[in-house]
């Protein structure tokens, strides 16, 4: 991106951000934008096309989810739509100069984000195929309901995830190194009913040799204070006595102060 584009990249984010729109914002956040004047070589018009380049791991999510699209694009055309934006040109004798325009009509393009070659891609992929073979219980729970509403989960680092605000926790997880299970499906066969003796929890953390574990409570979650009531009895049972809740907004907006805070909590738990 250029100097422009990052500037709208930075305030495009932010405005999402803002107009209460924090799952875009997060996805918006790994979206490289490049800004490409139209008709150009006519030298008329006022048209920019708005290319989104969507890293692999969201793409096909970005792709079939109408809702979030207009609002990319709902939120570009309010920043945009108006305002005068520069363009660098060749002119016939090949001297450089800077066109300006100002926007009157936007075109949205989605692509795929080109991924730079790193040393040893190939064996990586090999794992990563290898690893994905079989039956899959990470996020299954999560999986079906989802489903249910006709969408995916999130996939990052080879990982399932419900939000990203769960995505945002498990990358403070992983920079402090700390073993942790995401959306780990836990069995306890007592009553030979699935829905009975399953249960999923969004972060199952051990931290030398004590368990914890981290919920975060989205929409989904209003009014289903008993269930959620009963779930950490359950859990309790087995001897899991560390489980805390903290909303998608607390985990999102501030996923490091969430982090610290459960990690200080759950090592008071250690004997």
């Amino acid at each position: 991106m250029n100097e422009q584009d990052e500037v709208i990249h930075r305030t495009w984010v932010q405005l999402l951000l803002d107009s209460e729109q924090k799952e875009a914002a997060a996805i918006a956040l790994d979206i490289e934008i490049n800004i490409i004047e139209e008709d150009y070589k006519r030298n008329v018009g006022d048209r920019v096309s708005v290319q989104f380049h969507i890293p692999t791991a969201v793409y096909g999510y970005v792709k079939s989810n109408e809702q979030l699209k207009a609002i990319f694009e709902e939120t570009a055309k309010e920043l945009l739509f108006g305002r005068k934006l520069s363009f660098p040109h060749y002119d016939n004798e090949g001297v450089w100069y800077e066109r300006e325009i100002r926007v009157s009509q936007l075109i949205f393009v989605y692509f795929v984000k080109f991924i730079l070659v790193e040393d040893g891609w190939k064996d990586t992929i090999k794992a990563l195929i290898a690893s994905s073979k079989g039956v899959n219980n990470q996020g299954a729970t999560s999986e079906l309901m989802f489903a249910r509403d006709k969408k995916d989960l999130i996939s990052h680092n080879g990982l399932k995830f419900a939000s990203q605000s769960e995505v945002r926790i498990a990358q403070e997880l992983m920079q402090r190194k700390v073993l942790f299970f995401p959306l780990a499906v836990g069995v306890r066969a007592e009553t030979g009913q699935q829905y009975k003796d399953h249960c999923e929890v969004d972060f199952l953390v051990c931290v030398n040799g004590v368990w914890g574990i981290l919920e975060v409570s989205g929409p989904s979650h209003n009014g289903r204070l008993a269930q959620d009531t009963e779930k950490d009895r359950w859990l309790k049972k087995s001897g899991i006595l560390c489980i805390e809740h903290r909303t998608a907004e607390q985990c999102y907006a501030n996923p490091k102060k969430v982090t610290d805070e459960f990690l200080s909590i759950l090592a008071q738990y250690k004997k």
